[in-house]
């Protein structure tokens, strides 16, 4: 079988963590919510990756030296060394590609993913050791594990989405009668719902969660009443 030369851009990746490393780490907000540690090719960019994330975790304006420093106190700076960790910072960087690199870098990982599932898929096959509709399902498993994988970015941490909601709860119960979402324009609905309210972006999500609606909502509108059944309005 013909060998499969990894897919990665080992040069995007340097230039990525170098950008990171340099001016007080501004953009590693921007990266995190769109590449995770197992996205990185080489594992001391994997290591140098979750380092910053947990150096901007802390607050702290992130620089070569600090990362050292952190490496050091976790007992990893062996496993990059201080040569290849101040060699990234030598390189030529720029701020303004680093949403374009994360991209390229994340497409590579998702690649590799897919490379990897259809190995196995190909090896139980060949092999035939279990039924055909067992090897079906392992297969549609293999391509789910990849989607879902793909599909996990933009997480938000638990304490600062519980802080924010406490807040808001707070808020709300300390400004009675005071509509805090976005008017509707349908004095009712706003009455009833407080106006439209920040929620999850996924769709599944909302499902889950959705809160069961009264059977009909009315609200005014300047032609007339119009009423809900939680899925549309009628007039």
């Amino acid at each position: 079988m013909k060998r499969i030369e990894p897919v990665a851009n080992i040069e995007m990746e340097k230039k990525l963590l170098s950008a990171m490393m340099l001016q007080e780490g501004v953009i590693i907000s921007k990266v995190s919510n769109l590449l995770n540690e197992e996205d990185f090719y080489r594992e001391e960019h994997k290591i140098i990756y979750r380092t910053l994330l947990a150096l901007h975790a802390r607050g702290t304006p992130v620089d070569v030296l600090l990362v050292e420093q952190e490496l050091r106190r976790t007992n990893e700076i062996d496993r990059v060394t201080r040569r290849y960790l101040y060699s990234l910072v030598e390189m030529e960087y720029t701020t303004a590609r680093a949403a374009a690199y994360s991209k390229t870098i994340r497409q590579k990982a998702i690649l590799r993913r897919l490379i990897l599932a259809g190995r196995e898929i190909v090896d139980e096959a060949s092999n035939e050791r279990k039924s055909v509709e067992e090897i079906l399902e392992d297969a549609e498993k293999k391509i789910l594990a990849v989607t879902l994988k793909n599909n996990q970015t933009n997480f938000e941490k638990l304490s600062d989405v519980l802080v924010e909601s406490f807040e808001r709860i707070n808020y709300i119960n300390n400004h009675p009668g005071e509509n805090f979402g976005v008017p509707s324009g349908l004095l009712t609905l706003d009455k009833i719902k407080n106006g439209f309210q920040k929620f999850s972006d996924n769709k599944e999500f909302q499902k889950f969660l959705r809160v069961p609606e009264p059977p009909f909502v009315r609200a005014e509108h300047p032609n007339g009443p119009i009423y809900s059944s939680g899925e549309f309005w009628i007039r």
